[in-house]
C-alpha cells in the first residue's frame, strides 16, 4: 500500500495503531528554462549546494488536512501552469 492510499482511507479503515502523515504541497514548473511557483507565480531560483541534491529557493510549501485540501491547493496551482497554444506544455 502507498502512503497515497493509506493517507485517503477512511478514518474507520484505520487501525488503532495507525501511523500519522503530516502533508505538505509544493508545486512549481519549469517553463522556457525557468523555474516558477504554480502556487504564487513567483520566479524561483534553482540551487545546488555541494554534492547534495538541487532544490528550489523560496518554494512555497502548503499543509493539507485531508486529500479534498490537498486536491484544492494542487487544483489551485494547475490553473496557474504556463499554456502555449501548441499543447507541448
Amino acid at each position: 500500500m502507498t502512503i497515497l492510499e493509506d493517507v485517503t482511507r477512511k478514518p474507520e479503515q484505520h487501525s488503532v495503531n495507525a501511523t500519522q502523515y503530516a502533508i505538505w504541497i509544493a508545486f512549481f514548473e519549469l517553463y522556457n528554462g525557468e523555474a516558477y511557483d504554480a502556487l504564487t507565480k513567483e520566479r524561483l531560483t534553482i540551487k545546488s549546494e555541494g554534492i547534495e541534491m538541487p532544490f528550489v529557493e523560496d518554494l512555497l510549501y502548503i499543509p493539507a488536512r485531508n486529500i479534498e485540501e490537498a486536491m484544492d491547493i494542487y487544483k489551485s496551482g494547475a490553473k496557474n501552469l504556463q499554456r502555449r497554444s501548441n499543447g507541448f506544455n
